[in-house]
């Protein structure tokens, strides 16, 4: 087998339903968040949480119909480097903790970087963006219910 060959075997893509239970898992958390938010804050009521849920929506299927399996189809270290983008965008979309959108991009980070672990262009990309859209996802945890005791 060539060196390329052997790569190409190392990075699997991830099944679909792999994706789609990353993508139903960030809606999930999106969606039990926001219900935190706007019912133990002070951000809210029903309303709060359909923007937010609509807003979650939209930026899923982006995201997940969309975005990750494009980025699929790049070659190595490309999903790598897709992965790292999105897992950053997840870190810094805490400050908007309230938009439901943290959990959504760090998903994508985490299902790209997870598939590109065995790759051996992208690993340390991979690898970096796992732990970023962990890190982005705790975060957004900690500022929502820091925002709920708060009050």
């Amino acid at each position: 087998m060539t060196e390329t060959a052997v790569a190409a075997a190392a990075a699997s893509a991830p099944a679909t339903s792999e994706v789609r239970k990353a993508a139903g898992g960030a809606a999930a958390l999106a969606f039990l968040l926001a219900v935190i938010d706007a019912f133990g804050g002070s951000n809210g009521g029903i309303v709060t949480v359909l923007v937010v849920c609509a807003l979650v929506g939209v930026a899923l299927a982006g995201v997940f119909l969309w975005a990750v399996p494009w980025a699929l189809t790049l070659d190595d270290p490309g999903p790598s480097v897709v992965a790292v983008l999105a897992s950053v965008l997840g870190l810094l979309t805490v400050v908007i903790f309230w938009s439901g959108l943290t959990p959504v991009f760090a998903a994508a980070g985490i299902v790209l970087g997870r598939s590109q672990t065995g790759a051996w262009e992208g690993r340390h990309y991979a690898r970096a963006a796992v732990v970023v859209g962990v890190l982005a996802v705790v975060l957004d945890v900690v500022r929502i219910l820091a925002d709920v005791i708060s009050i």
